[in-house]
């Protein structure tokens, strides 16, 4: 169960955290942002969500894929 509920929970997650730190990165001030963080935010995100739509694609759910 926990492996079909993963890629769900990952896109939820990712996509949450990145619309709580987005608007830190764009309208923070330079001197506070923490750019090691943000980069290794943006690395792992890529991963996570590639394999997410790795696997909606696999299980063919169009709609989830779309959102994703």
């Amino acid at each position: 169960m926990n492996r079909e509920f993963h890629p769900y929970a990952s896109l939820w997650t990712t996509v949450s955290q990145w619309k709580t730190d987005n608007p830190k990165w764009l309208n923070g001030k330079w001197e506070e942002l923490d750019a090691i963080s943000a980069d290794k935010f943006v690395e792992d995100g890529i991963k996570t969500l590639a394999s997410a739509f790795k696997f909606f694609k696999e299980k063919e759910l169009v709609n989830i894929y779309k959102i994703a």
